[in-house]
């Protein structure tokens, strides 16, 4: 059955039509690539375009190398968009080629390999020292891509990662102290960073000015009492803070009076210095009405603000 035939048949709505030309491009291979790219970058193309991206991905190395080099061409947006999704859900086979691409040329590459990497987990380990090399490359989406993955192979790499502390080389430096803290918070840090971070809070809260609070919920109540909001609350653990950071932190919460399940021994909030009579506590546990459960604990937290500070 000629491509052109079996595209059209692809983007059928039933599966009856479309199932069978998914079948037959695997059985053509690497040959049906060329004209399923082009459906996947066309925006007028009646072929739904993640339909076209999930089956480049099990067509094999001439669609993996296809797809990169989409990637690192100048296209428009959209285009764009498409190629990159669909370059970082190729499958766990692709390790090797996607730490080969760590090195490409292109930091769009580069970054979407990371992400491929980012989504195999632990399984991507043998990639760490490939990934701690981009904490140095000059494309901040593509550090920050690497700090991702990093995080998501998890504790095994925070060995390699102190090293680079310890020794560098020094362009690594900053980047790996970010992937320690996102893998193992501050504890993580060897005695001299947790030292070194500790005096860089306080210089940062010294000069601290209020910032805008973006997408999130806060308790308010009246004073400036941090210690007896920490008691009330039976939060452990306070560091100094500045706003910039305890925003990111909070923004990054998903807070309850009882630690979240997949942090069983983590549960965040940024208490604000005191605002114009006020102190508020800031954290993602969304709205009250969220469901019941959520409206209870918000209340419950209310409650205990109420009886320590008159009103909260």
């Amino acid at each position: 059955m000629e491509i052109r035939k079996l595209i059209d048949d692809l983007a059928a709505p039933d599966e009856v039509t479309w199932r069978p030309a998914w079948d037959a491009f695997k059985e053509v291979g690497g040959a049906g690539v060329p004209a399923l790219l082009a459906e996947l970058l066309d925006e007028k193309s009646p072929l739904d375009w993640a339909r076209a991206g999930s089956l480049l991905k099990w067509l094999g190395d001439a669609a993996f190398c296809a797809v990169r080099d989409a990637v690192a061409a100048d296209l428009a947006e959209e285009p764009a968009r498409r190629a990159c999704w669909t370059f970082g859900y190729f499958g766990g086979e692709y390790r090797d080629r996607f730490i080969e691409a760590l090195g490409h040329p292109s930091p769009a590459v580069r970054a979407c390999a990371a992400l491929g990497l980012q989504r195999m987990g632990t399984e991507a380990l043998p990639a760490a020292y490939a990934l701690i090399a981009l904490l140095g490359d000059p494309e901040p989406e593509v550090r920050q891509r690497a700090v991702w993955a990093l995080e998501e192979i998890g504790p095994d790499v925070l060995d390699a990662l102190r090293e680079v502390r310890r020794s560098g080389p020094g362009r690594l430096r900053r980047g790996a102290f970010s992937a320690i803290t996102s893998i193992g918070d501050t504890p993580a840090l060897s005695p001299e960073d947790q030292a070194l971070w500790r005096r860089y809070i306080r210089a940062k809260a010294v000069a601290d000015q209020p910032q805008e609070i973006w997408e999130n919920s806060c308790l308010a109540v009246p004073g400036g009492d941090q210690q007896g909001i920490l008691d009330a609350l039976e939060f452990s653990d306070a560091s100094p803070m500045y706003f910039d950071l305890g925003l990111a932190i909070a923004n990054g919460s998903r807070w309850t009076l009882e630690p979240p399940a997949e942090h069983p021994d983590r549960a965040e909030a940024f208490i604000t210095p005191e605002l114009d009579g006020w102190t508020l506590v800031v954290s993602g546990w969304c709205y009250p009405a969220w469901d019941l459960e959520w409206y209870a604990r918000t209340r419950e937290a209310l409650r205990r603000l109420s009886v320590r500070f008159g009103t909260a």
